[in-house]
């Protein structure tokens, strides 16, 4: 007998659960209107209470700068660019034309490796050759 009436309230308890839960949604509770921005509503609202909408915040950014040039500011921008690079491969070419770059006895070292007669020879690490 009290395993039955102990079923019957555990039934009751979670009816009325339910039932509140299923409530709220249909007493008007939206999800998004808590502050959770969506693609429904975006949750940004104006401080007269209005929401601002895309047009608001297009009007509001300054994209004048750089939506406004002209073309020579353009080509202009570019040629800077093409200098920035030619200038940065010009160092490059420089840096390889070094001895550590260019002379075959330097192979892989910065400065050249010590040759030691034939009996005192070891296996370098950083070339993978006994000098």
């Amino acid at each position: 007998m009290k395993l039955g009436k102990q079923i019957l309230l555990a039934g009751i308890v979670v009816t009325l659960a339910a039932s509140c839960n299923k409530n709220s949604y249909q007493a008007g509770y939206n999800p998004y209107r808590d502050g959770n921005p969506s693609s429904i509503s975006p949750g940004s609202t104006t401080p007269d209470g209005g929401t601002v909408t895309a047009a608001d915040i297009l009007r509001n950014t300054d994209v004048g700068d750089d939506f406004y040039r002209t073309e020579e500011e353009m080509w202009e921008e570019h040629e800077d660019n093409l200098r920035r690079v030619e200038r940065k491969y010009r160092r490059i070419a420089r840096l390889k034309r070094k001895p550590q770059y260019s002379n075959p006895e330097y192979y892989g070292h910065r400065r050249k490796p010590k040759i030691r007669p034939v009996g005192k020879r070891r296996f370098c690490k950083e070339c993978g050759i006994v000098h």
